[in-house]
């Protein structure tokens, strides 16, 4: 959030390249704080794993025909316990709503994270595009899981 800060403070970013995952892409694409890229002058994407030269395909890269991002790694949201604590191995993501875990829950401290995990718990099939109603719903969900955090 300290980049989304910086970048609407309406004056022109100190940034000539950022990081972010596609759901900030397309927040930041979407409010015109980036520049479209020129493919032809990035030669090196043609080395780029199949998966990742798809553009169109990978929601929140591009906005009417235009890239403003250029995939490089992706990652998957896991689950870990200690066997020793836990002896059935959780098998989704609501175990972390479990009573039996109060106090105990540790949780990354992100809030595009938490939301996105908390989304597909719910059973939501995109975590990035969600409507007023399911962006409530994960908000009561996630002040649930607090009674089981780890403070």
């Amino acid at each position: 959030e300290a980049l989304w800060d910086k970048m609407h403070q309406g004056k022109t970013p100190q940034f000539d390249v950022l990081a972010a995952n596609t759901a900030e892409i397309q927040r930041y694409a979407h409010d015109n704080l980036l520049a479209p890229l020129d493919l032809g002058s990035l030669p090196n994407t043609k080395r780029q794993l199949p998966r990742f030269r798809a553009l169109s395909s990978i929601a929140g890269l591009t906005k009417q025909g235009a890239v403003y991002a250029i995939p490089f790694t992706y990652s998957t949201m896991g689950l870990i316990y200690d066997r020793k604590q836990v002896s059935v191995a959780p098998h989704s993501m609501n175990e972390l709503w479990n009573p039996r875990y109060r106090g105990k829950v540790l949780d990354y401290n992100s809030a595009q994270h938490n939301f996105s995990f908390t989304a597909l718990a719910l059973g939501y099939p995109d975590p990035f595009q969600l409507n007023s109603a399911q962006m409530q719903t994960i908000t009561r969900k996630l002040i649930d899981l607090r009674r089981n955090l780890l403070t």
